[in-house]
């Protein structure tokens, strides 16, 4: 069973190591260190630009130097050879079965089978 005398004790000394532990543990003061303000800088002057060169004061294009090559051929040489003629070749004409266009079936090698009364249709392998 706890005293009133001894609770006070107790208190007395836990708040004592919690006031000691705060004046102890403080940080260490932080150096000053200039934040910039980003409102403040909208507002500064803008900075001087740089003083551009005039035409009189800029450097002259270097010369256009022709690559050194082979030397070229006069147009009154020889002239060349010009290709045989050939004929293009025509396709021989053939005989082809094509079937008709809304038939799917006959193109596949089937017949068509209508059922339903007509309504609807299939296609059918052809009997051997």
């Amino acid at each position: 069973m706890m005293t009133p005398l001894l609770k006070a004790a107790l208190g007395g000394a836990a708040l004592w190591s919690v006031m000691m532990i705060a004046a102890t543990e403080r940080d260490p003061p932080r150096p000053d260190a200039s934040v910039p303000d980003p409102i403040a800088e909208r507002w500064l002057p803008d900075p001087p630009e740089p003083e551009l060169l005039r035409k009189s004061d800029r450097l002259p294009f270097p010369p256009i130097v022709q690559p050194v090559g082979p030397a070229a051929v006069s147009p009154a040489a020889e002239p060349l050879p010009s290709p045989a003629v050939t004929q293009p070749k025509t396709r021989a004409r053939t005989n082809r079965h094509h079937a008709s266009r809304d038939n799917i079936c006959i193109r596949h090698g089937m017949h068509k089978v209508v059922t339903r009364g007509g309504r609807s249709w299939r296609c059918s392998r052809r009997d051997a």
